[in-house]
């Protein structure tokens, strides 16, 4: 497992990513992470538990930081004191963004494609960067995530707004069960990032089927969706549609997620506040501009999800 797993299981292990911690709960990689100032010192603590018989006792420490050492006296014998290393007993506070820039490194974005503003839900979601998706002109964003079953509201909103691409890579931990929305697609941060020895590499088989997930071309004379009117226009009517309202927040969500299988038709009462169901929500009619895939799931009648 590469050192970026590790950090970002750390994380997610973290109460908070404001939280001290102590080299014991850093998975054997503290001095790795010092290194890289992804971790910074903040401190020492002040006591420790001993084994003592059966049991454990908590026993004040002396900390020596010329000779890089600290010293406790012994419960056992009172009368002779015990020097371990320094390190043994130091706190730590993370350096998110040391780490999220060596993640962006490792994926060579190009400079103008990074991130300005990388914080997208502060302690959970982060956004890198957009990478070129092949010879195109168009970029997919790649995030970085933890504990988002924490904000799971938030990033679902976010997610689905207009103003932000959609088709990008999200970078986890471990598997999550999310149903990404508007064509995210979840990686395992230890599926993308190789690790051999001192050399650090992206898998670039792995990142090039992701971002063939992407579209490749999103301009299409015959099929519309101005959100700006409400007016969409699919291949197969005979003249557009407006859509007003709630209606018209619908049939946007929809539009933003054509390229993707489907949409829960919860996820966009969540998002929309529209009705529960299709026929309450946009009127008997509705099948002729929405179909439906799966129990509770569906995607707008577009030529781009006719194959």
């Amino acid at each position: 497992m590469s050192l970026y797993a590790e950090f970002l299981i750390c994380l997610e292990h973290a109460r908070s990513i404001d939280a001290r911690v102590i080299s014991d709960e850093l998975r054997g990689c503290a001095v790795q992470f010092a290194a890289r100032r992804w971790i910074v010192p903040d401190g020492y603590q002040t006591s420790i538990l001993v084994p003592v018989l059966n049991c454990e006792e908590e026993v004040e420490v002396v900390v020596d930081q010329e000779r890089g050492t600290f010293r406790y006296r012994s419960p056992a014998q009172p009368s002779r004191f015990l020097t371990r290393p320094l390190e043994e007993i130091a706190i730590y506070a993370f350096n998110v963004d040391a780490w999220l820039d060596a993640i962006a490194d490792v994926f060579e974005f190009e400079n103008v494609h990074r991130a300005r503003k990388r914080n997208v839900i502060d302690g959970h979601l982060w956004h890198l960067g957009n990478l070129r998706v092949g010879r195109t002109h168009h970029f997919a964003p790649v995030y970085v995530a933890r504990r988002l079953t924490q904000c799971a509201e938030d990033w679902r909103k976010l997610m689905f707004d207009a103003v932000r691409p959609g088709h990008g890579i999200v970078l986890t931990a471990d598997d999550i069960d999310a149903g990404w929305p508007n064509g995210h697609q979840r990686c395992g941060i230890d599926d993308l990032i190789i690790s051999r020895g001192d050399s650090i590499t992206c898998d670039l088989d792995v990142l090039g089927r992701l971002l063939r997930g992407a579209p490749a071309n999103v301009d299409d004379p015959d099929e519309w969706f101005d959100e700006r009117t409400g007016e969409l226009k699919l291949v197969h009517m005979a003249a557009p549609r407006v859509f007003k309202g709630k209606q018209k927040a619908v049939i946007a969500t929809f539009w933003k997620a054509r390229y993707q299988a489907s949409i829960k038709w919860s996820d966009l009462v969540t998002q929309t506040r529209c009705a529960k169901d299709p026929d309450s929500a946009l009127g008997p009619g509705w099948n002729e501009w929405i179909e439906k895939t799966a129990y509770g799931r569906y995607r707008i009648r577009s030529r781009r999800t006719a194959a």
